[in-house]
């Protein structure tokens, strides 16, 4: 009987470590080395972005500094392309009720 209670509590003990390890989120999101279109300029330029509570906080084309903690998630971009605050609305609404077509895409 021991043995039962103490393997529930430790059962316990893991489930909590594992939701409160779950629920710590990043507060920053720095994005370093893309291309960035500002939607305004008819050209992209090289630089970092960072986001703050889910907010751009700066973009910029040297270095931005930061903490490096935990709560600061940094994440290279490698060159790719970055529309800040702009969003992709392409859906293919016709091939989600078709079941075949779903594993073709």
């Amino acid at each position: 009987m021991r043995t039962k209670n103490f393997l529930f509590a430790i059962s316990l003990l893991f489930i909590f470590c594992i939701k409160v390890n779950a629920q710590i989120k990043p507060t920053k999101i720095l994005i370093n080395n893309v291309q960035i279109f500002n939607g305004i300029d008819n050209k992209v330029v090289k630089g970092n972005v960072l986001i703050e509570n889910n907010i751009i906080s700066k973009i910029s084309q040297s270095p931005i500094a930061t903490d490096r903690s935990v709560a600061t998630k940094i994440i290279d971009g490698q060159g790719k392309f970055l529309m800040p605050g702009l969003i992709d609305a392409h859906v293919h609404l016709l091939f989600e009720s078709v079941p075949k077509m779903q594993d073709v895409f």
